[in-house]
């Protein structure tokens, strides 16, 4: 099965999506730096995460993954897209075309700073290494090859393009479709599996988790799982306290080698 996302990318096997955008650069005759192949690949991995660009006529689609839309919106890059050394695209979800998020790239040295600017809403920044992605310093078209494009979809998408998307999304009164707008019973349900470690650096995560996080039943389930206490009627700092003392003797013991009473 052929690759669909910039993730999928492996040596040798190149998604559709960036084929299609390195065929723009052929038609048009232009002679593209490491820069330039890198925006255009921000361009499709904002496409992947449910935007469009501002001037395209397709908004009745939803703002969710769409192969086909994938592939068409990849085989251009919008007007202005460049202007001397700097770089600029305007992207919207079809549910909130009026919020628009201006992605803006600048090269800083050897590196591309990325800003995903939304008036009024937020702003989103990354500081990404051009040269990461490619197996030779020097990169001319036709004479290259990318290298660890997962890693720049990952870092991408987790910095700039979803954020935006819940961002845009939160501000319109809509709920996304991820973890930090689950329901909290739900969230409580998943804790409820976790280790102690787990639970703690999920808090720290998103203020959704960091609430669920406190939830006396959690506690109860905590302790009841890792030191067989039962039936325990106490507020969640109180029983985070009674965790915390009651792992303390446990780690003490097994430090001491001591056999439990």
């Amino acid at each position: 099965m052929e690759p669909m996302l910039l993730e999928d990318h492996r040596y040798g096997d190149v998604p559709r999506s960036v084929s299609n955008l390195l065929t723009f650069f052929e038609r048009n005759k232009l002679t593209p730096d490491k820069n330039d192949l890198i925006v255009g690949l921000l361009h499709i991995l904002m496409v992947e995460s449910g935007f469009v660009h501002k001037a395209c006529t397709d908004l009745v689609e939803d703002c969710d993954f769409n192969y086909k839309r994938l592939l068409r919106h990849s085989q251009s890059l919008p007007a202005n897209w460049k202007v001397h050394n700097s770089y600029r695209t305007d992207f919207v979800l079809k549910s909130a075309p009026h919020l628009v998020s201006n992605l803006i790239c600048t090269p800083v040295a050897d590196d591309l700073l990325v800003n995903c600017v939304i008036k009024d809403v937020d702003t989103f920044s990354v500081l990404l290494d051009p040269l990461t992605y490619f197996t030779s310093s020097t990169v001319q078209l036709g004479s290259f090859a990318f290298q660890s494009l997962d890693h720049l979809a990952r870092t991408f998408k987790n910095r700039i393009a979803f954020p935006a998307k819940i961002a845009v999304v939160a501000a319109t009164g809509g709920i996304c479709g991820c973890f930090q707008d689950l329901p909290h019973d739900l969230l409580v349900r998943i804790m409820r599996y976790l280790r102690i470690q787990d639970v703690m650096s999920l808090a720290r995560t998103c203020r959704a988790a960091c609430q669920s996080a406190q939830e006396p039943t959690l506690w109860v389930k905590l302790l009841d799982a890792d030191f067989r206490k039962k039936n325990i009627c106490k507020t969640y700092e109180e029983l985070k306290f009674l965790y915390e003392i009651k792992y303390a003797r446990e780690l003490n013991r097994i430090l001491l080698n001591r056999p439990p009473n």
